[in-house]
Order: C-alpha cells, then sequence, then structure tokens
C-alpha cells in the first residue's frame, strides 16, 4: 500500500519476466529533483542486478540481419555470374 500523495515512482514495463509485469520503484525524497533519464537508469541498473532487465535493442539485430542478407545476395549474384 502506497501512502503520501508526494511519492515520485519510476515505472519499468518491460521485465522479461514470465512473473513480474512491472516494477515500481519509489524515489528517496532526496533525490526527486534528479532528472527522469538519472532515475530511470538508476531503475535499470537495480533491475539489471536482481536479473530482470529490459529486451535488447532490435534495431541492431535488424541492421546486421539485413547487411548479412545484402552480403548473401551480393555473393550469390557474383557466383552466377562467374558461372555463366
Amino acid at each position: 500500500m502506497l501512502r503520501g500523495v508526494n511519492k515520485q515512482i519510476v515505472e519499468v514495463n518491460q521485465t522479461n519476466s514470465p512473473y513480474f509485469e512491472k516494477i515500481y520503484f519509489i524515489v528517496k525524497p532526496g533525490f526527486c529533483n534528479y532528472s527522469f533519464e538519472q532515475l530511470e537508469s538508476e531503475a535499470e541498473k537495480l533491475a539489471s542486478d536482481i536479473g530482470i532487465t529490459k529486451p535488447k535493442n532490435h534495431k541492431r539485430r535488424l541492421f546486421l540481419f539485413a547487411l548479412t542478407g545484402v552480403i548473401a545476395g551480393a555473393l550469390a549474384a557474383l557466383l552466377l555470374m562467374a558461372l555463366l
């Protein structure tokens, strides 16, 4: 149960856990003036320390997959040209 109206809370939505949907971090009063980015970073570090992390950046994986496809296509085209 949360009491008090002026509590600042950082919510982590993506936990990668089959058991937990969200994590709520209640910010200590002395740190409420910190930027959201600083508080979010600390929340992510703490979640990572207990084994609950945000999903990895899929954009990089997609880029590498596309790059591999382009290279494979180019090699296949060169092979076909060499055979003809």
